[in-house]
């Protein structure tokens, strides 16, 4: 398996995705994500990622008036970790970070239960979506240490 293939499998098998973004104070900030990725937990996004097989994209829902959106707003540098802690596997997506209210993309994000975060339902004003576009991703497999560069679309 390809250091690539190891990563997309890593993306689709953890159970949460972390977040990190910079603070203001230059300090890193990490949170635990739903990760959208796993097609186990989110059948319905497989569609969305399946031409990021390559670029390697990531979506997640969040308020645009979150701590981490602000935090992207003023540094877009963040990335985004997912592991499979109990056998000390993990795959780190750097790049760069985006707060997005785009419609189309928010409907293709949404899930049916997230009226609990997003009261108004699909078109609620506290709804965005963040994108990382990652440049590298770099990690640790059975193999060993990991990196490479991301493919741009």
């Amino acid at each position: 398996m390809t250091d690539r293939e190891f990563a997309l499998l890593l993306m689709e098998v953890a159970d949460r995705a972390y977040l990190t973004t910079v603070g203001e104070d230059g300090y890193p900030r990490t949170r635990a994500m739903l990760n959208l990725r796993n097609p186990s937990l989110y059948p319905k996004q497989v569609e969305l990622f399946r031409p990021h097989r390559k670029d390697f994209v990531v979506h997640m829902s969040s308020s645009p008036a979150s701590a981490k959106a602000d935090q992207i707003r003023w540094n877009p540098h963040g990335c985004v970790y997912y592991c499979h802690p109990t056998r000390w596997l993990g795959a780190a997506l750097i790049g760069e970070l985006e707060v997005s209210r785009d419609a189309d993309l928010r409907r293709a994000l949404w899930n049916d239960g997230w009226e609990i975060y997003y009261p108004k339902g699909i078109d609620d004003p506290n709804y965005a979506v963040l994108t990382l576009r990652p440049r590298r991703v770099e990690g640790w497999s059975g193999e060993g240490r990991f990196e490479f560069a991301v493919e741009r679309a």
